[in-house]
């Protein structure tokens, strides 16, 4: 079986069919690409930095954009429209 010849060109949004540039990562999560880069930085991303931009893999991807979904609604759960009587001082 031949080897694939898929070459990795940074500057565009998807550099392979299974990874992505910080951009093309964003975009294919519906995020900023801020985030993208906190979650790298972080340590919740890995990703590998090629002639200065970030290669991410699509399942890793995937992965971190759903932890960060369940800390975000972790995070507000019982938070909104709670009402909390304060008992006045008689």
């Amino acid at each position: 079986m031949p080897k694939s010849s898929a070459k990795i060109d940074p500057l565009s949004d998807e550099v392979d069919v299974q990874t992505f540039n910080l951009v093309g990562a964003a975009r294919h999560v519906a995020v900023t690409p801020s985030a993208v880069r906190y979650w790298i930085i972080s340590g919740s991303l890995p990703a590998t930095l090629v002639n200065g931009h970030w290669v991410i893999r699509r399942d890793e991807l995937e992965k971190a954009n759903e932890a960060a979904q369940k800390k975000a609604r972790a995070g507000l759960r019982g938070k909104r429209g709670t009402y909390v009587p304060v008992a006045a001082d008689s």
